[in-house]
């Protein structure tokens, strides 16, 4: 579950759960790096570790508690109860909840959309500025002028230039960016910690 998780977190693109159906152990600890979350309203959700004398896994004990907070983090992991997300709906941990009819066609909605209005190396620049922003162990608001600043001012976005001429001429955008070959020469700005044996970073 943890690697799967690393490589949601580590994603360049934004990775939607469409969730219909029960989410329960690695089911919803699974979901918890996704940047939406896209869940039927009698979806059942559980971290119901503790019922089974086991402890957090899959980087949940990382992404919990800053979706929901430590209050609510506390109240899902150490009753481990089971509850649904209409139930639970403003919570903080899903991004919209619908009829289960509904989930598929929502998720899919919000995918088009990102598509067509945004641009990838923005995507994924700011996936990571969110991302990295409180996973960093050495945040701070400086730290987030500081990699904003040199996005905005020491770089230039290749797709800047498209952004502001489509929206001046009331058309949609044409992005050619490719976050693989475009991203700046300070990208990645934190320090990638190999989890895999063997494996540098």
């Amino acid at each position: 579950g943890g690697q799967a998780s690393l490589a949601i977190a580590r994603s360049i693109k934004p990775v939607i759960a469409a969730i219909n159906g029960p989410a329960v152990g690695i089911g919803a600890t699974i979901t918890l790096p996704c940047h939406f979350r896209i869940v039927a309203e009698d979806a059942k959700f559980g971290f119901v570790f503790g019922r089974r004398g086991l402890t957090m896994e899959g980087t949940s004990s990382f992404f919990l508690t800053r979706l929901v907070g430590l209050t609510k983090a506390n109240d899902f992991v150490l009753t481990a109860r089971v509850f649904t997300a209409k139930e639970e709906e403003n919570c903080g941990l899903f991004t919209r909840v619908v009829p289960r009819d509904q989930v598929l066609s929502t998720a899919m909605q919000v995918a088009k959309d990102m598509a067509v209005n945004v641009s990838p190396m923005s995507m994924m620049l700011n996936i990571h500025l969110l991302q990295r922003g409180f996973a960093d162990g050495e945040s701070s608001p400086e730290a987030a002028h500081f990699n904003e600043s040199r996005m905005m001012g020491g770089w230039l976005n290749p797709d800047s230039a498209e952004g502001v001429k489509s929206f001046l001429e009331k058309r949609l955008p044409d992005f050619k960016s490719d976050p693989w070959a475009d991203t700046p020469p300070f990208f990645p700005w934190w320090k990638e910690q190999s989890v895999i044996p063997n494996q540098p970073r």
